[in-house]
């Protein structure tokens, strides 16, 4: 709905429907309320799919807070959130998630809900319920319901946590997680998990699965 919500930018009570459909064109950022969030997104919902080629992709947004060259920070804040659309991924290079494809370093997320299933097609490098990369932000107190699949890294909420920051903590998983990319990595073969797919840094707590989760290459 939005391409960008800047520092300043505040999105309440909104739902969206529909489709959004980006094509292999660059490394644009899709969601269904935001490409990238550096404001703040609360009380909203997104009803439907979401598919890239291009770049990030989530069911909320594409990222969520940003860090810039010269050192500035941008936080980004995610509250209170549903998707319920699927989102989809055919770029193998990029995250995919059911709430956002990555969250940023300064990025949070919290009380969010992904009701819709999270697929990475053609291998995307990490696919979660709620997040396909923490990059160094908070999330807490998020579910996920539905499959994760395809994604070389894939989580039940997150696919992949990457930096000495991340936080995730009282997040629930009930989804079946799969990992079945085309292609892998050699020094990080492909991985599945009921909460992380990998677990590279930060810190996890008091988080749980039920959902069944098998690996056809890890």
């Amino acid at each position: 709905f939005f391409g960008h919500i800047g520092v300043n930018g505040r999105v309440t009570g909104l739902t969206v429907s529909g489709k959004i459909d980006i094509p292999a064109d660059g490394s644009h950022r899709a969601g269904g309320i935001a490409g990238q969030n550096v404001g703040t997104i609360s009380n909203c919902v997104n009803e439907g799919a979401v598919t890239s080629a291009a770049g990030d992709t989530g069911g909320i947004a594409g990222v969520n807070g940003a860090n810039v060259p010269n050192g500035l920070s941008f936080p980004g804040k995610i509250s209170d959130c549903v998707n319920r659309g699927n989102v989809t991924s055919f770029n193998s290079g990029k995250p995919i998630g059911g709430i956002v494809g990555v969250n940023g370093a300064v990025g949070t997320m919290s009380n969010c809900v992904n009701d819709g299933d999270v697929s990475g097609s053609d291998s995307a490098e990490s696919g979660g319920g709620i997040a396909g990369k923490n990059n160094g932000g908070k999330i807490t107190n998020c579910v996920n319901y539905k499959t994760v699949s395809g994604s070389q890294y894939a989580g039940g909420v997150v696919g992949y946590t990457i930096y000495y920051t991340n936080t995730t903590s009282n997040c629930v998983n009930y989804g079946d997680v799969s990992s079945s990319p085309s292609t892998g990595n050699e020094a990080k073969p492909p991985s599945a998990g009921g909460v992380v797919g990998l677990h590279e840094n930060g810190t996890l707590s008091n988080c749980v699965s039920s959902g069944n989760v098998t690996n056809t290459k890890g």
